[in-house]
Order: structure tokens, then C-alpha cells, then sequence
């Protein structure tokens, strides 16, 4: 199996690439903070999770561990969710000093 970027696909844009490479499937959507997510099921190296997204942002997740059973079972759940919060444009702003570089993510797959 190849090495996986560790990160979580972008579920707004998933490409058959990604599809086939995390091995992604739909699941029964779930219902989490009062949104109506769509659920899927993936692979990421050894283990395999179950995630429900609402317009892209994971809302609720179990990740199991399949080669170390003492990592057992994570459940990660959202708790609030502000969609409609004003934030300031200066909070997008890249800071004095970083430089921005655009990753060929071809390359990582």
C-alpha cells in the first residue's frame, strides 16, 4: 500500500484519485448539530474511519486502528458549530514574512 498523506481528503472535491485511493465509499448519512451530513466510509494506512461532513467540514468521526488494537477506537464529535460567525477579513491574511507556495499534490499520491 503507498504512503497516505495523513491529512483528511477534501470532501467538497473528491476526486476518483481519491476515491480509489483512500478507498472512499458513501455511507447512510447522519444528523450532527442539527445538520444533515453525508456519511463516508475510508482507509488511511492502517486504520479505517467513518466520517460525516457537512458542506465539507467533519462534523463526527470514528477512526479505528486495524494493526494496533491498544490504540482501540477514536470518536471525534463536534460539539458547536458558528457557520454564520463574522470574521474580520484581516484573519485571512497571510502574515508579514510567510511565504505562500502552491503544492502539485499529484506528486504526494
Amino acid at each position: 500500500m503507498p504512503n497516505l498523506p495523513i491529512a483528511l481528503p477534501n470532501f467538497s472535491r473528491l476526486s476518483d484519485e481519491m476515491r480509489t485511493m483512500y478507498n472512499i465509499r458513501e455511507i447512510d448519512p447522519g444528523t450532527y448539530l442539527g445538520k444533515e451530513c453525508s456519511g463516508y466510509h475510508l482507509t488511511m494506512g492502517t486504520s479505517d474511519a467513518s466520517i460525516w461532513v457537512w458542506k465539507g467540514i467533519p462534523l463526527h468521526a470514528v477512526v479505528t486502528d486495524n494493526q494496533n488494537p491498544a490504540f482501540g477506537t477514536t470518536t471525534l464529535h463536534a460539539v458547536s458549530l458558528n457557520a454564520d460567525a463574522d470574521v474580520p477579513n484581516e484573519r485571512f491574511q497571510v502574515p508579514e514574512g510567510m511565504k505562500v507556495e502552491d503544492l502539485d499534490m499529484s506528486e504526494a499520491f
